[in-house]
């Protein structure tokens, strides 16, 4: 009986644990964001508010390197000079981008942290001072007749591979599943110039997760706004 309590104990401490890390990362993300935001009038408003304490937040590696690369990015191969960067409605901003019922609490996720680094996992805070982006956020997932990949829905030549596997942190939904489309990206149209990751093997976001952990040395819901 204590072997299976002990085993119940430590499956409710990871799940709380794994829940205030989502929430850590949505917080970033929202400050990431609000960097961004305070430099257009248009947006403004939206990021008045801060969370205490979230400016040097640490969150695991993999996703500071995805949130860092959040940014404005200059679209190549059009004949217009199109920016497009990311952004958030104002009703996600008022909770700092968490979902309805979720609080962002300091302390306890300084907990968790705590906890998941006695486990091995990597932390760094994300450079939210940079302003310039990359393309890994501009990939439409598709599945057709049980097939995934990911659609570039700007010209091909602003992805490259590296863009692809960054991707896939967000690639399986909450059913272990392909598709999990986090970000809106209606504003630049349904023209599909092709696609990259065809059928990509299931578990890869795990994959990618441990494979950027191993590759360098850490010390350390969105929308399209287009730009004229």
């Amino acid at each position: 009986m204590k072997g299976f309590t002990e085993a119940a104990d430590s499956e409710v401490r990871a799940r709380n644990v794994a829940a205030q890390l989502t929430i850590g990362c949505t917080v970033v993300t929202y400050m990431k964001l609000r960097s961004l935001h305070l430099l257009d009038l248009s947006q403004m408003d939206k990021v008045l508010r801060k969370p205490k304490e979230a400016e040097t937040l640490e969150i695991p590696a993999p996703f500071a390197l995805a949130i860092s690369h959040l940014g404005l990015f200059k679209v190549s191969s059009r004949t217009d000079d199109l920016k497009v960067g990311p952004t958030f409605s104002a009703a996600d901003a008022a909770n700092f981008g968490l979902p309805q019922g979720s609080k962002w609490s300091a302390p306890l996720y300084a907990q968790a942290v705590e906890y998941a680094k006695s486990l091995g996992l990597q932390f760094t805070t994300v450079d939210l001072n940079g302003k310039i982006g990359s393309s890994w956020w501009l990939y439409k997932q598709n599945v057709e007749e049980d097939f995934f990949s990911l659609d570039c829905i700007i010209p091909e030549d602003n992805y490259t591979p590296e863009t692809a596997v960054l991707h896939t942190l967000w690639c399986i939904n909450e059913e272990s599943g392909f598709h999990n489309e986090f970000v809106d990206l209606s504003p630049l149209g349904t023209h599909v110039y092709g696609s990259m990751l065809r059928n990509p093997h299931a578990g890869i976001n795990l994959d990618t997760y441990f494979a950027i952990e191993e590759a360098r040395n850490f010390p350390s819901s969105l929308e399209v706004q287009l730009y004229s």
